[in-house]
């Protein structure tokens, strides 16, 4: 077959009651380079426009008020991603993607002009994070698929000068520099369906939390027409798993050592 490329420019225009309007291009280039094989590359531009967290925000001890919103602009993204994908056999198919992301105007808490408190949030953080991600399908029988994938990520973040550096970087986020995941999907006699899904998070660094290994699953039996029978479990290896780290993060605003536990659900869907 005859190569194919093919490109796709577009926009869309976002407006929030907070800021000002913002237009929000994106291009796509794909190559066809035969009927089972395709490269692609994508540049993006995205905000993360306020929220009345940002904006709205009064804490106070006692009499003191020690953190409040303030002029919160949008945080700005320009995402370069680079890919491909492959289907080596009819039973087979890989994806793979490199991805490269410039931050600017994140979030960051400054003291207020004069006194130290309250504190405010601002726009004095930026940087870049990069990473890939992979994904694999094989069908090993007509009844049974099986699925692999993860991903990688490294973040490089740093405060703009003038910034006061409230709270550190981990005000930024708390993520895994990687994740794997094992998929098992099986179908029984045509009425019946295993699904299993096998999971690995790396562990977080600020606040710290181990990284834990989890599986859910969910199996269904169709008893009649109009009867469908279904099990679900999550996290399923360990009666709980540490989601956040014991140690207070600075400026954390939810609760410490949140955990998920183990659950089981049993559901009986009628359809008349």
């Amino acid at each position: 077959m005859s190569r194919t490329l093919k490109l796709i420019v577009g926009t869309k225009y976002e407006h929030d009651a907070y800021t000002r309007g913002e237009p929000l291009p994106n291009a796509r280039l794909s190559w066809k380079l035969s009927d089972s094989n395709l490269l692609w590359a994508a540049v993006s531009r995205a905000v993360r426009a306020p929220s009345r967290l940002d904006r709205d925000l009064y804490e106070v001890l006692g009499p003191i008020v020690y953190i409040r919103g303030g002029d919160f602009q949008d945080e700005r993204l320009t995402a370069y991603e680079l890919g491909y994908r492959s289907q080596p056999s009819t039973k087979s198919s890989v994806s793979v993607s490199a991805f490269y992301n410039v931050y600017h105007d994140l979030r960051s808490a400054e003291y207020s002009p004069g006194p130290a408190l309250p504190a405010m949030f601002a726009n004095r953080m930026s940087g870049n994070t990069y990473g890939l991600e992979a994904w694999g399908n094989y069908q090993m029988s007509e009844w049974w698929r099986i699925s692999a994938g993860g991903n990688w990520l490294h973040e490089n973040l740093h405060f703009d000068p003038g910034s006061s550096g409230i709270g550190g970087l981990a005000l930024a986020g708390n993520d895994p520099s990687y994740q794997v995941a094992l998929r098992s999907t099986m179908t029984f006699a045509g009425r019946g369906s295993l699904y299993l899904d096998l999971r690995h998070i790396g562990a977080l660094p600020s606040p710290a939390s181990p990284g834990y290994t989890e599986l859910n699953t969910h199996v269904s039996w169709t008893a009649s027409p109009g009867i469908t029978l279904a099990l679900t479990g999550s996290n399923l290896i360990h009666p709980h798993h540490l989601e956040f780290g014991t140690t207070v993060a600075p400026l954390q605003l939810g609760a410490t050592g949140v955990e998920s536990g183990r659950s089981v659900f049993f559901e009986v869907q009628c359809k008349f």
